[in-house]
């Protein structure tokens, strides 16, 4: 096996901070305190200081507070029944919240080392139908990486029952390119940019095989969809639809462009190179509302359960909790997690630039959850020496490098929804990441024994996957790899990695699948599952379907299967870019290729015609078609684009 190259691009060394413990962590069971403090005295587990206690009325007027205002050393309690108006800028020690504590419609900044909501407690800044449309930023602040509050660490927004609604301006979380950016240009053009403003932060994703080549830039002016950016580009950011040759397919590969942006900000107060940054735990009973928030320098690296959002435990009672329209970016660990909670909504948010896996259903007990038009973009592997080996999953680590093995959606439970979501720029991973429930048991996770093939357990999948539209682009290794069998290196827009799918239909619907190093659509092992693959296009790709061994049950249909788009860096085609040297730049040599149905690696296959690969049959190296069983059906599939 090659060894690695020495180092990373160099703004991958700006963020090494990002690197320095476990992205492949789970969650703790955490009890939740059930009998309400009727006198505003903290937890006995926290550093104690004299509580101070609210009544009705402002925080800004004295007698709320017994003619003592809190300061910042103060723990403050708002008890039941009592309703306080935040109508302040507050500094104080910690804050639990039994009654209600509401945003005035005013700038504001509420800073705590931590901020816990009881039953029947609220924190309120905006409704659904009323948002907040001023800015509040809420700063957690603890240092003390030793201090436990409640089981649950310090430095969070919690909630035990409690009500929390954050409500902030709704406006367009992403669009598309109208046309290409090139390098060193100044202004871009976009599909939709009527809310955004001068001085917002943006993000354009990138098109070619690259995850760092997004960029991050602020809006200087704008007029109409065009937007003139603080800094020149970089990178040519592609802005075209194409028909893919005589097919009549179209293939979108326009670069997706992504408002960073809200003015309700939940963040950590993380000093350069810190990798204690702030998180939140959403527990039973509680009801977690949020839209239009921006939630930054959160997440506690190597740290068990400590994430950006982080519903836990919620069970259904979780229901009608939802994260819209919102962005998590600049995180240290993770972004949506979801463990054990069931039938939440998550929908038009933004994931960039994070450690570990983007969304993460944890424990295979996670259904009735929505994913709907969600954009997650630039998330980096964990090197396997700064990983806490007590909390790692054990097939995190990648078997051929140094690195842990990341993803968009790490997907536990097939029952749940996936509609219209984007995947772009995963370093060393998946887009879509299906997992065996039974593959995640391991020593520390007691509730993780969904399914064992054996019989041991019963899977808990109770319906059929709802799988369609989305997109899957810019997926590639962190490093060079070397050898002969890449089978297990990153790189899949679609990673079917040994599901159980007994107790549902499993249909991957209308999937884009382009620029990614491996294969558009990775197959089982085994005969578990019979999965369908139908209205897949894919280009710019590898190969596009693998199906693994000993699995003929796979059908594919309905589909395109393209070589090269004219999606190519300045100056090159697709005829003459030196595709050999961009596969052996991911480890994947010609010896590899033996194992390929259907590649888009040039003149190595001979070129297959429509439904030219018969049912029950597979394409091997030279091209000749074998008796060996890999799909059930490959019907109405046109190939093409290779020549």
């Amino acid at each position: 096996m090659k060894s690695r190259k020495d180092g990373f691009d160099g703004r991958f060394l700006l963020t090494l901070a990002l690197l320095a413990a476990c992205s492949q962590v789970g969650s703790v069971p955490i009890t939740p305190v059930t009998t309400p403090d009727p006198v505003g005295v903290t937890d006995p587990s926290a550093p104690t200081k004299p509580a101070v206690v609210g009544a009705l009325g402002s925080w800004s007027n004295p007698a709320t507070w017994g003619g003592n205002s809190p300061t910042a050393s103060s723990s403050v309690t708002i008890a039941a029944g009592q309703t306080v108006t935040l109508d302040a800028d507050v500094n104080v020690k910690n804050l639990t919240v039994y009654g209600n504590l509401v945003c005035a419609e005013r700038d504001l900044k509420l800073t705590a080392n931590w901020i816990m909501v009881h039953a029947p407690g609220r924190l309120e800044c905006g409704t659904a139908s009323k948002p907040f449309t001023k800015r509040l930023v809420v700063t957690l602040n603890a240092s003390d990486a030793s201090e436990n509050v409640m089981g649950m660490g310090t430095k969070f927004l919690g909630a035990m029952g409690g009500v929390i609604d954050l409500h902030g301006e709704s406006r367009t979380s992403w669009t598309k390119l109208s046309a290409t950016a090139e390098l060193g240009a100044t202004q871009i053009n976009v599909i939709e940019a009527s809310n955004w403003r001068v001085g917002d932060r943006i993000v354009i994703a990138p098109t070619d095989f690259q995850p760092l080549e997004a960029e991050e830039r602020t809006v200087k002016a704008i007029s109409g969809t065009t937007i003139t950016l603080d800094a020149p580009l970089e990178y040519r950011h592609w802005g075209k639809v194409q028909t893919l040759g005589a097919t009549g397919e179209t293939m979108d590969e326009r670069a997706e462009v992504a408002l960073l942006s809200r003015n309700i900000t939940i963040r950590g107060d993380n000093l350069p190179g810190s990798s204690f940054g702030a998180h939140t735990m959403y527990m039973t009973g509680s009801t977690v509302r949020m839209r239009g928030v921006e939630i930054t320098g959160m997440g506690q690296l190597g740290t068990l359960g400590r994430y950006p959002w982080h519903a836990h435990l919620l069970g259904d009672g979780g229901a009608g909790s939802y994260l819209t329209d919102s962005s998590l970016h600049s995180n240290l660990q993770r972004g949506i997690v979801v463990h054990r909670s069931n039938n939440l909504v998550f929908k038009n948010n933004v994931v960039y630039n994070t450690v570990g896996h983007m969304v993460f259903l944890e424990s295979s007990t996670e259904q009735g959850n929505t994913f709907e038009n969600n954009l997650l973009l630039l998330t980096r592997p964990v090197p396997l020496a700064s990983m806490n080996p007590t909390i790692a999953f054990d097939h995190a680590a990648d078997p051929l490098g140094d690195f842990s093995r990341v993803s968009g959606f790490w997907i536990s439970n097939q029952n749940n929804r996936f509609v219209g979501n984007h995947v772009a720029g995963i370093l060393n991973g998946h887009g879509y990441w299906f997992v065996e429930g039974a593959a995640l048991i391991n020593s520390r996770d007691y509730d993780l024994r969904a399914y064992r093939p054996n019989g041991e357990a019963k899977p808990p999948y109770q319906g059929a996957l709802t799988f369609d539209g989305n997109v899957a682009h810019t997926i590639r290794p962190a490093l060079e790899y070397g050898g002969s069998n890449p089978m297990r290196v990153a790189g899949n827009g679609v990673m079917l990695d040994g599901v159980y799918f007994g107790s549902g239909d499993v249909t991957i619907r209308n999937t884009r699948v382009w620029k990614v190093s491996m294969y558009a659509v990775w197959g089982l092992f085994g005969d578990l599952a019979a999965p369908v693959v139908t209205g897949l296009v894919t280009a710019d790709a590898k190969s596009a379907i693998f199906n693994g061994e000993h699995n003929g049950l796979m059908r594919v249909n309905n589909s395109v299967l393209y070589g090269m788009t004219d999606n190519q860096p300045p100056n090159i085609t697709a005829r003459s870019r030196d595709w050999p040297a961009l596969w052996k730049s991911f480890g994947h040599f010609p010896d590899d290729l033996s194992i390929e149905p259907v590649s888009t690696y040039p003149d190595t296959f001979e070129v297959p015609t429509q439904d030219g690969i018969a049912p029950e049959s597979v394409m091997t190296a030279n091209g000749s078609v074998t008796g060996t069983p890999v799909f059930s059906e490959f019907s109405r599939v046109t190939l093409g684009g290779w020549r």
